[in-house]
């Protein structure tokens, strides 16, 4: 993973994420080899990081970007139509200053 990383010219910060990534996700399915990992376990990985974890939407879509990229370049699977729920962003209140008179 890291040679199709630095062939492709990513940031030291982009491969160090990706790799993270990788690993959490082998981690997490409980696998032997990273062979045996199919896109369904991203799938339950990015539901477990939405609903357990508690991330935010831009860890779960970088998550998402770095497991994408790993199945695709590395291991050559096809991720498309990968469904699961995205976190939801959170929705900002605006803040507004009141002055009683």
């Amino acid at each position: 993973m890291r040679e199709q990383i630095r062939v492709r010219h990513y940031s030291l910060q982009t491969e160090k994420s990706y790799l993270y990534w990788a690993r959490y996700l082998i981690r997490y399915s409980q696998v032997q080899r990273a062979r045996e990992l199919m896109p369904s376990h991203i799938e339950l990985f990015l539901c477990y990081l939405s609903n357990q974890r508690g991330v935010s939407a831009s860890t779960q879509k970088q998550a998402l970007c770095a497991l994408v990229f790993a199945f695709k370049h590395v291991l050559g699977i096809n991720t498309d139509g990968l469904n699961f729920p995205y976190a939801k962003a959170p929705s900002r209140i605006p803040q507004v200053l009141y002055q009683s008179v």
